[in-house]
């Protein structure tokens, strides 16, 4: 039951492509984003597949999202902190992908899913030649094309400043003392959180259809790409899902995995050690607690929902980086809850869910979480554990392409759905 056609295909290709661009814009000063041509490309062919919305728990929980998010912003205009311009900036994106989250099962009724699964792989390999050919270019000594960066602060102002639309794809971040290449990706955590979602959605097919996607020369390729990243997070994510994969692919060899893995975790670590300095040197910041960018994620995270439960829970301080200074701004001394370092009060925000309760507060981090219903966790394990590192260890929720990856591990990996083979899922 193969309706899509070969350009229809190639459309999906490009448009989860362009979605994985982020933040960079079509061109200098513009304000539409590669991702967004993606997302509406995707909304077309999901629209064009048909134009009646399903109704599910899952559409109708998006939909309250929607409507929780506008009311929300009610509720908050009345605050002097609160900036209606900067939530409605970010709101404009969560509600078209919401929209898309909601149309995309039309979409997949279509396709097989071992043509999504086929399809991400490209993506996937095209990301991390990508990834390859900058080290190459890199360490041949032609290194004026990169955008090389030492600080957190010099990297957000270059995205931020939109002045050149590639001075997003060509970030090289020199922070630990030796280059971190993160492709064409704003960061090296990106890459890896972005094409660990991929990885963990090609191996759980792979698991369940007994078919061989990922070949020895994909994993040598995934192993490299990674590496050159120097990020602890993307790596010790990646380790975990292939762990998982290997463990439920052998579940007869049960101690056998286990032990196996436990030599290859710690072989890889050791390579890794021994060959990067710079993700050795980094992990020793970070023990040190002077990695700024790992303080943000774990700490900054915590003391941002800490302080934002014990102040304003119910609805939150509303969507946008501007709502989320002026909120903390207006807090007085007194209202901080968290963990200081040096005396330090850190406050910033690198996870998922404690981002969507700070921003919509309580009930719009559990319609958040709702948007998953129906993932079987018996049947999806290595998804949800993919899902859930990212959950921790990213902000980005209003991104199409996270959508459509939860779209399609609802749609393909949902409790109604009850065996898989090669190419199709048989529904009950």
């Amino acid at each position: 039951m193969e309706k899509i056609s070969l350009t229809s295909e190639n459309l999906l290709v490009i448009s989860i492509m362009f979605m994985t661009f982020y933040t960079a814009p079509l061109f200098s000063y513009c304000p539409v984003r590669f991702s967004d041509i993606g997302c509406f490309i995707l909304l077309y062919l999901s629209v064009k597949e048909n134009y009646k919305i399903k109704v599910n728990l899952n559409s109708i929980v998006a939909l309250l999202l929607i409507l929780w998010c506008i009311v929300d912003s009610i509720i908050l205009s009345i605050y002097p902190f609160f900036s209606i311009l900067n939530h409605y900036t970010q709101f404009i994106r969560l509600l078209f992908a919401l929209v898309l989250y909601i149309y995309l099962p039309n979409l997949w009724e279509n396709i097989s899913l071992k043509t999504i699964v086929l399809v991400l792989k490209r993506v996937l390999i095209i990301h991390l030649m990508i990834q390859v050919l900058y080290s190459i270019i890199y360490y041949c000594g032609i290194t004026s094309i990169f955008n090389i960066v030492s600080t957190y602060e010099q990297r957000t102002g270059l995205i931020a400043s939109n002045y050149l639309f590639f001075n997003h794809f060509i970030i090289v971040n020199t922070s630990s003392g030796s280059p971190r290449f993160s492709g064409v990706f704003e960061e090296p955590a990106w890459f890896g959180w972005t094409l660990n979602l991929i990885i963990a959605i090609i191996l759980q097919y792979q698991c369940q259809s007994k078919s061989l996607i990922l070949n020895k020369r994909d994993h040598g390729l995934i192993f490299v790409g990674y590496f050159l990243t120097s990020s602890v997070s993307a790596i010790f994510s990646l380790i975990i899902i292939f762990v998982i994969y290997f463990y439920l692919n052998n579940k007869k060899h049960k101690f056998k995995v286990l032990l196996v893995s436990g030599g290859l975790i710690a072989s890889i670590i050791a390579v890794i050690f021994t060959l990067s300095h710079s993700l050795f040197d980094r992990l020793a910041i970070i023990t040190a607690g002077n990695d700024g960018s790992s303080n943000f994620r774990l700490i900054g995270s915590w003391n941002s929902l800490m302080t934002l439960l014990a102040n304003n829970p119910l609805i939150g301080y509303g969507l946008g980086d501007d709502n989320k200074w002026h909120y903390y701004e207006s807090l007085s001394s007194k209202s901080f809850h968290g963990i200081t370092i040096n005396g330090v009060e850190i406050l910033d925000m690198h996870n998922m869910l404690f981002q969507i309760i700070c921003n919509l507060g309580v009930l719009g981090g559990v319609l958040f979480l709702l948007l998953l219903h129906g993932l079987s966790f018996k049947r999806s394990l290595i998804i949800i554990t993919g899902i859930g590192l990212t959950y921790f260890t990213v902000n980005v929720f209003n991104n199409f392409f996270f959508f459509t990856i939860i779209s399609i591990a609802t749609y393909y990996w949902g409790v109604h759905k009850v065996r898989l083979n090669r190419n199709t899922i048989i529904l009950k």
